[in-house]
């Protein structure tokens, strides 16, 4: 009788454990978001000189072509090229996280979001979003936004023939606190 009993305190143990088991898996892959794929950066094509430009106003130094013309304003830098513009700000947050800073944007802008990828810029979180055309806005527009010390870099624009040069823009991104 004890041996019985031993087994079926085994057993019983054995079918709480994976049923724990089973809970678990089922309300986790329920709860949690698949994870973004962080992507590794573009390389610079190989065709195409570059030179260094630096903000000392925003505290960050671009790689971008040689052809490209950068004029610093109080408030932002236009990149002029040939094929349009590619915009740099940088705002003050109170949000502790990027996450946190694009919930809000998201919740106060009319964009609609087409794509949206995690990555690295500097070791510092970035993301990677390009916006569709609206009603609102008769332009899409690919934006890069970088989270460093309380400052969100916004690194963007509306020229597609420039999307290729703004992410080997944004992937130069340097921080020069």
């Amino acid at each position: 009788m004890k041996k019985q009993k031993g087994n079926l305190s085994l057993f019983l143990i054995i079918i709480i454990l994976t049923v724990g088991v089973a809970i678990y898996l089922f309300v986790s892959r329920g709860t949690y978001a698949p994870q973004n794929s962080y992507s590794t950066p573009s390389p610079s094509p190989a065709n195409v000189a570059l030179k260094t430009f630096q903000s000392k106003l925003m505290k960050f130094s671009i790689e971008m072509s040689s052809s490209f013309f950068a004029n610093e304003e109080s408030t932002r830098i236009i990149v002029n090229s040939a094929d349009g513009q590619i915009y740099i700000s940088r705002n003050g947050t109170q949000f502790d996280n990027l996450d946190s800073y694009l919930n809000n944007f998201d919740q106060n802008t009319v964009l609609e979001l087409e794509s949206d990828e995690k990555s690295k810029v500097d070791n510092y979180e970035a993301r990677k979003r390009v916006f569709k055309k609206t009603d609102v806005s008769e332009k899409g527009e690919k934006i890069y936004f970088i989270y460093v010390d309380s400052f969100v870099y916004k690194i963007s624009t509306t020229s597609p023939s420039l999307y290729s040069a703004l992410d080997q823009i944004a992937q130069s991104f340097r921080y020069i606190p």
